[in-house]
């Protein structure tokens, strides 16, 4: 974080006390990795799962911490400041930046979708206010992504894309209330981490709690979302105006292997992303665009530029290896977003074969088995010949094998563990049998780094 200007007689001393520094200092760096910080930085001490920042204070000193942030409960005396609890001490640091800067925040959150919607987003808005656009880096969407997002925004920035996930209860509503929306955009609501949520109808709970954070504004979603009347229902109570997206026929489009192709204003435009659930999240964003009140022309001049938008890894990538369609969707899973991403390369296979790799689905509780074999029911259904399947658990495997070969005759079946040996066995099977033509879909949780398969086929 290079672009602030904190001075420290700003900050609240209720939420911070001075340790061996004037008022007049100002905090003009953060960071919170010492194998990145550099002299000048200010070092906040983060407590995550598996590391705690202030085993590093030592080490940041050493490479020229300007200043120390850590716990006051630590029994520790270094220069800097002294907070009750460093990681929402975080958050009131990016809450005091984001006043001060005051851009119009759009946060965005969903099942699925957030980081392709945040994308787009940012990037029609870039093509329209060149170099003062400050986006969420890749998929830095947690405790401590939002807040580094809304610290990196430099004093020109006249929109902030936040994207905001989460895995469980509050952790929106926390996020939500430290970046203050202006504008806020719903992309699903779906499966993913029910294992940590227990209903449908909790996830949607957790997501519609980005309204808890606005101060009027509008909250943007799919009128066919799940739970659309919770929405409605919030959205009156924060007096946030809830804007539906177009119908997906609004404009006339179709989806291919290059994108979807879509009519505006009479003229023809690329959106290079694939898949039609990609077409909902660019009508989100034009929904979004709408209630900017930007000029059409300045519009159209940003749809021309949209073949310029760069593919996302790991997100429908469509890679042509020796004759052989690869489409690389591994970044992550569930059960929503593997139909998705099964009929979209099932629709594309217009000639050739459907092989998979798939990899298991995380955080989804008791009712991993049932989802599993359901996936395993859906790509037989879809005409998927041979599949490779990797999990670490047995049963998984097994739930997923049972609906494969339910009511089939189909055999060409794969199952491995997440071991690497096996995984990488089991990759040079199906290259074996894969033809010219034929097209290999790779997928899986983040948990399950099914992008290891096309390392594999890649590399000898």
């Amino acid at each position: 974080m290079n672009n602030l200007e904190i001075f420290l007689s700003e900050l609240s001393s209720s939420e911070c006390s001075l340790v061996h520094y004037s008022p007049e200092i100002a905090i003009r760096s953060l960071s919170s990795d010492t194998r990145k910080l550099k002299p000048g930085d200010w070092f906040i001490c983060l407590k995550g799962e598996s590391s705690d920042g202030h085993d590093y204070i030592e080490v940041a000193l050493e490479k020229g911490a300007e200043g120390i942030i850590y716990d006051d409960n630590r029994n520790l005396s270094y220069r800097g400041l002294k907070v009750k609890d460093t990681n929402l001490f975080l958050g009131y640091l990016a809450n005091f930046w984001r006043k001060k800067i005051k851009p119009v925040v759009i946060a965005i959150t969903g099942s699925n979708g957030k980081t392709s919607t945040k994308e787009i987003a940012a990037f029609l808005l870039e093509q329209v206010f060149p170099g003062k656009i400050c986006k969420t880096k890749e998929n830095f969407n947690n405790q401590f992504g939002v807040p580094f997002t809304l610290l990196d925004l430099k004093k020109e920035d006249l929109y902030c894309v936040v994207e905001m996930g989460t895995n469980h209860p509050g952790e929106i509503k926390y996020l939500a209330e430290i970046a203050e929306p202006d504008y806020s955009i719903v992309t699903t609501i779906a499966q993913g981490h029910i294992g940590n949520f227990g209903s449908l109808e909790k996830i949607a709970e957790e997501k519609s709690d980005i309204l808890t954070g606005m101060r009027g504004g509008s909250l943007i979603i799919n009128r066919e979302i799940s739970c659309y009347s919770l929405f409605e229902l919030k959205s009156n109570f924060y007096n946030v105006t809830l804007s539906a997206m177009e119908s997906t026929k609004s404009m006339d489009h179709s989806v291919t292997e290059q994108g979807t192709r879509f009519v505006f204003e009479n003229r023809n435009f690329l959106l290079p992303f694939k898949g039609e659930h990609q077409w909902k999240n660019f009508l989100l964003v034009k929904r979004l665009i709408d209630l900017l009140k930007i000029e059409k022309e300045k519009v159209i001049k940003a749809f021309e530029k949209l073949p310029e938008l760069q593919e996302i890894k790991g997100r429908m990538q469509h890679h042509f290896v020796n004759g052989v369609h690869i489409w690389d969707d591994s970044y992550n899973a569930n059960p929503d977003s593997f139909e998705k991403a099964i009929r979209f390369v099932r629709g594309s296979a217009i000639q050739g074969s459907l092989f998979g790799a798939f990899g298991a689905m995380g955080e989804l509780g008791e009712m991993e088995i049932f989802f599993h074999e359901q996936l395993g029911r859906l790509a037989n259904q879809s005409g998927f010949e041979h599949i490779l399947f990797s999990s670490s658990s047995h049963d998984v495997r097994n739930a997923f094998r049972k609906g494969f070969i339910e009511d089939s005759t189909k055999k060409n079946i794969l199952l491995c563990s997440a071991d690497d040996i096996e995984l990488k066995k089991g990759v040079e099977i199906i290259k074996n049998r894969i033809k010219e033509g034929d097209h290999l879909l790779i997928k899986g949780s983040r948990s399950a780094q099914m992008e290891r398969v096309l390392k594999y086929w890649i590399t000898k």
